[in-house]
């Protein structure tokens, strides 16, 4: 009886490889957003600011992206305000991007800088690595971008006490920390729908609440939501961070494993769905964990 339903699952998944193939070829749209797209969403002001503050010092500027996809937008930023090293990260290689080299396919492929420019600029770096962790030291990068990789991480906390950690002062990061559905089933209703927090009494704490007391205590972090104006009506959630301190910046968030997974569990078989992607990170503050048993 098991037979049938082996059956229908290779089926369905031969049926879902055509488009798997095309999100991973050149030019899926998921992995070649630009400067364009970047400052419609997050404006270019406060990444030509940093860029402006490091001229006057006649520093070269650091600039890391999360999530750099085929790296077009590092590039079209050189273009913009290079020279600056730049690095770009992606979890694992993939057809468009396996190492620094891929940088100068791409900036053939969208004629973003010529040979002779591409020489002058540098190439970016390439790193392939899960952003829970970044390769830099502290207090050492200028700026840093997402564009879409975040909401995908699972240690979601540990992502943002990272690029708090490698920005100098006066650095900014700019990052999207997720997107929220007006039709979604009510786990995913939040805020924040993939960054979900329990406080002390196991009630939801939501993230903008535990963000505003570390502002308060001086750290430079501002969530602020943008909706897209698409049929589905997603909100944008964006976090800009601006390093004001030289304290660590610690949210002392404990994973809670039983809620926490992968969305894309969820997605039904035929056809997309606006709702079920990226990885459900839900978290208790460190008082919930250690507070000891009702009596």
């Amino acid at each position: 009886a098991a037979v049938p339903v082996v059956v229908e699952r290779a089926r369905s998944l031969v049926a879902g490889r055509p488009d798997w193939l095309r999100r991973k070829q050149p030019g899926a749209s998921s992995r070649s957003r630009g400067l364009e797209r970047f400052a419609a969403v997050f404006g270019e002001e406060r990444v030509r600011e940093v860029m402006e503050r490091a001229a006057a010092r006649r520093e070269r500027p650091r600039v890391v992206e999360i999530g750099c996809g085929e790296g077009r937008l590092l590039l079209e930023l050189l273009r913009e305000h290079g020279p600056f090293e730049a690095h770009g990260i992606n979890k694992r290689p993939w057809p468009a991007m396996t190492g620094r080299r891929s940088f100068a396919r791409t900036a053939r492929r969208y004629g973003v800088l010529s040979r002779r420019e591409l020489r002058a600029a540098g190439l970016p770096t390439a790193w392939f690595l899960d952003a829970e962790t970044l390769p830099f030291d502290d207090a050492s990068v200028d700026v840093v971008v997402s564009q879409v990789a975040v909401p995908y991480v699972r240690r979601k906390d540990r992502v943002l006490e990272e690029v708090w950690r490698v920005l100098r002062p006066g650095g900014v990061a700019l990052l999207h920390l997720d997107t929220r559905v007006e039709a979604s089933p009510d786990f995913l209703a939040p805020p924040t729908p993939r960054f979900a927090v329990l406080d002390d009494r196991d009630r939801p704490l939501p993230l903008p609440d535990l963000l505003e007391t570390h502002r308060e205590a001086g750290f430079g972090v501002t969530l602020r939501e943008v909706e897209s104006g698409d049929a589905h009506g997603r909100v944008r959630v964006l976090l800009e961070m601006e390093r004001t301190l030289e304290a660590p910046l610690v949210l002392g968030l404990v994973p809670e494993e039983a809620s926490t997974f992968n969305l894309s569990r969820l997605r039904p078989v035929e056809g997309p769905h606006p709702v079920y992607w990226g990885h459900r990170s839900v978290f208790r503050t460190a008082r919930n964990v250690a507070r000891p048993p009702a009596t």
